[in-house]
């Protein structure tokens, strides 16, 4: 059973190469190579491989309580826990090895420990009946907002309380942000369908800078408060919450553009995906931030290009 498992993501990870093509592939194999040597580097240092362990923890659980095929394994595979396992030690054994070669035992324990306690997870995140007040006050074009608000509310509300409650501690608020964005980010993982695209009659420039004016101004007020607070008990390190929030933005901005320049109306595409997980890296990984604002303008002109077909009348 688990080995036809493994041969059927194999199979998905052979599509989404496909969908890739080569020079995104060959790019993709060289992204992963840099990768992993600063994940050697990071793993060198008990501090920052406390860093790694943290990041691979937190990214595996967000995978494990949106992944859209749990309720489908648990519901037909006895030994679905199995699968899960399985599949999360081959994503965690780069994280593993790194921490193990530069003898970080205790990090690579509880990395190991941390995945076999998310195995039993089994939150319901998506809220088909969730109204709330914030989604209300959301503006209906910002969508993709309020249905990431219905999905994650019990994720990001919690969060940005307790960011706020614990802001005399120096990590609460950049934790807090850092997280708030990795999770905004998946508000962009679905192409809308092509109704919702043509209802705001705009030719594609002006729906993609209107799209991402009030997507930023959104996550701006949001931020706000946390930055705030930040500032009030550790006013000389204000720099440290605005430089996450500059690096948030951009990838925020990149992950609207990634949306568009791989859409096909009601569709998910893992070309997007694969860039916008790259895009998620950046958070943790400042080296690929350069790359991201390369990337950002490259697909502004590639999403105006893809649109057009969709919203040419509108010219």
């Amino acid at each position: 059973m688990i080995k036809s498992f493994l041969q059927i993501r194999l199979i998905q990870t052979k599509r989404i190469a496909d969908q890739l093509g080569l020079p995104r592939a060959l790019l993709l194999i060289g992204l992963l190579a840099l990768a992993c040597v600063l994940l050697f580097s990071f793993a060198e240092d008990a501090s920052t491989a406390t860093y790694v362990t943290v990041f691979f923890l937190s990214a595996l659980l967000m995978l494990h309580l949106n992944r859209p095929d749990r309720f489908f394994l648990r519901t037909h595979f006895d030994r679905y826990k199995e699968l899960f396992f399985v599949e999360y030690l081959v994503l965690g054994l780069p994280f593993i090895a790194a921490l193990l070669f530069y003898g970080q035992f205790l990090h690579a324990a509880v990395l190991l420990a941390g995945i076999i306690a998310i195995l039993p997870l089994k939150l319901k995140l998506q809220q088909n009946t969730l109204n709330t007040v914030l989604q209300r006050l959301l503006p209906d074009r910002c969508f993709e907002w309020k249905s990431g608000v219905r999905r994650s509310f019990f994720l990001i509300v919690p969060a940005w309380l307790l960011g706020l409650s614990f802001s005399f501690l120096i990590g609460s608020i950049p934790v807090t942000m850092v997280f708030i964005g990795i999770i905004i980010i998946t508000f962009y993982e679905k192409a809308e369908p092509l109704q919702m695209l043509l209802a705001f009659e705009t030719t594609p420039k002006l729906f993609l800078k209107q799209k991402a004016g009030n997507h930023l101004l959104i996550f701006m007020g949001l931020m706000l408060p946390l930055f705030l607070a930040f500032v009030i008990f550790h006013a000389t390190l204000w720099y440290i919450p605005g430089i996450i929030f500059v690096v948030l933005t951009s990838v925020l901005l990149y992950a609207i553009y990634t949306k568009y320049a791989f859409y096909i109306p009601n569709s998910k595409s893992g070309a997007a995906g694969f860039f916008q997980a790259l895009g998620a890296t950046a958070l943790f990984l400042p080296v690929f931030l350069p790359l991201i604002w390369l990337l950002t303008i490259r697909f502004y002109f590639k999403s105006i290009k893809q649109l057009n077909p969709y919203l040419h009348d509108f010219d």
